[in-house]
């Protein structure tokens, strides 16, 4: 077995393979064929394992915007209580790309792929619009009498 070669790109871990056999099965391949990912670049994931997504995707990572998201804690401080939670907002949009894709794969419609394309983007760029801590953020600024809700602001920064 073939071992991949790690790929430079702005700070996430993406890989090549020389073997898209040696990574073992990928459930996305026909999605992103169809959406025209080429077959060796990979996002290695703790949770997914590798993820391939489309270039414009990759595109979007490699943004300083989406790249912001990795400082965005997604489950707020509860990392104070259990300290493995400490998950990004980086690492979560990704996820969310990811199962927009595998849903995209099983949902049986016909779908065009730029429409699927529209959907991996919303997936990838839904979470934008977090402040700091995330929810707990709107909770603190309402406390306060702000109105916030990440949703609108996800819009105005993509």
């Amino acid at each position: 077995m073939k071992r991949a070669r790690p790929q430079v790109s702005s700070g996430m871990d993406t890989f090549t393979d020389d073997d898209s056999d040696d990574i073992g099965p990928d459930t996305e391949s026909s999605c992103c064929i169809e959406m025209g990912v080429p077959p060796g670049v990979v996002i290695a994931d703790s949770v997914h394992n590798t993820i391939r997504l489309p270039q414009i995707c990759l595109d979007v990572i490699d943004t300083p915007e989406f790249q912001r998201l990795r400082t965005v804690k997604q489950c707020g401080v509860c990392n104070l209580v259990y300290p493995s939670a400490t998950h990004s907002r980086f690492e979560h949009s990704i996820g969310v790309c990811h199962w927009a894709q595998v849903f995209l794969r099983n949902c049986g419609a016909s779908i065009s792929n730029d429409k699927k394309l529209c959907v991996l983007l919303a997936g990838l760029c839904h979470d934008l619009g977090h402040g700091p801590f995330s929810h707990l953020w709107e909770r603190f600024l309402m406390a306060r009498g702000i109105k916030w809700k990440h949703e609108p602001n996800s819009a105005i920064i993509f």
